[in-house]
């Protein structure tokens, strides 16, 4: 019986593909107040992400803006808290 071994292939590094992420306008993103918008999202920014946390907040499309539901008004976050300030 004459059996012949396998060669081992040499490991193949995956392609590696850029991924082109998309960038916000500077004067938009200063602009921007993360805390204005909720993350409705069960995962995070993928881990080759270059972008800041507010400017991915700023572009995703599953964050929603902050409504605030209590006593049946639906405000949004900023409009909320000028209104708490104005009445203190």
């Amino acid at each position: 019986m004459n059996t012949k071994a396998r060669k081992a292939n040499p490991a193949r590094q995956p392609a590696v593909r850029s991924i082109d992420w998309p960038r916000a306008d500077p004067v938009a993103l200063a602009a921007f107040d993360p805390a204005t918008r909720a993350c409705t999202i069960n995962y995070g920014p993928h881990g080759l992400d270059p972008r800041s946390r507010e400017e991915w907040k700023l572009l995703c499309d599953d964050c929603v803006p902050y409504q605030c539901r209590h006593r049946g008004h639906s405000l949004d976050r900023t409009e909320a808290w000028s209104k708490v300030q104005a009445r203190e």
